[in-house]
């Protein structure tokens, strides 16, 4: 599939939006790349009662939390911290897909395919922060506060694109947080395995799983 011949992959970023509470909606980024066969949802939430993180311990997602989120964080907030997620296919198993009530289109075209590595980089880093959950409470419901929403606001503006609400009410739609990408973190805290002796911290993005490892162990033997 190629612009050349007239067949350009079809690219997108959509923003879906599913009812939280009466009234307020919980905001999440839809991306298609035709090209790659992908179709992938970024979102942020609350650590506690999370069906994301259920089903990042089958496999089907990528949880990134802080490494104080293990305890739930901050007994302050009724929620716990701020955790982000990033889960393939628009099916019944991408919990915010089958309860999504509607969504709009941001940008479309070729020029927006094989941005997923750049998503999940900055999805990652909103969740090494370490922010509490925030409930927004009336009649400030439209005010910043740190939420699902502002982690979508802040990929959005991390991303360099359009951003544009769906005509709904998303309180933390006002935040943006500030991040780093490539931010530093232990190793072990995201990876799956390490090489023998490895200490100290790797650039997001750097994880390694258990064939990578036996991988370079096979070569080092060699």
């Amino acid at each position: 599939m190629s612009c050349e011949t007239g067949n350009c992959p079809k690219c997108k970023v959509e923003i879906g939006y599913i009812d939280v509470a009466i009234g307020l909606k919980h905001l999440f980024v839809m991306y298609t790349d035709e090209r790659e066969k992908l179709e992938v949802i970024y979102r942020g939430g609350p650590v506690r009662g999370s069906k994301y993180s259920e089903n990042a311990a089958q496999g089907l997602a990528k949880e990134f939390a802080a490494p104080k989120q293990n305890d739930f964080g901050d007994p302050g907030s009724p929620m716990g911290l701020l955790i982000t997620h990033r889960q393939e296919g628009f099916n019944g198993r991408n919990p915010d897909y089958l309860f999504m009530e509607g969504k709009i289109l941001l940008v479309e075209g070729p020029e927006y395919c094989g941005l997923d590595p750049q998503f999940t980089r900055i999805t990652r880093a909103i969740g090494m922060l370490g922010k509490s959950y925030d409930l927004p409470l009336p009649p400030s419901i439209d005010e910043a506060v740190d939420n699902s929403n502002a982690t979508v606001r802040t990929i959005l503006h991390e991303m360099g694109l359009p951003e544009r609400k769906p005509d709904v009410v998303a309180p933390g739609w006002g935040t943006i947080f500030t991040i780093n990408p490539q931010q530093m973190m232990p190793i072990g805290s995201v990876s799956s395995a390490r090489m023998p002796g490895a200490m100290g911290s790797i650039p997001a993005g750097s994880e390694t799983n258990a064939l990578d490892v036996i991988s370079e162990q096979n070569s080092r033997s060699r």
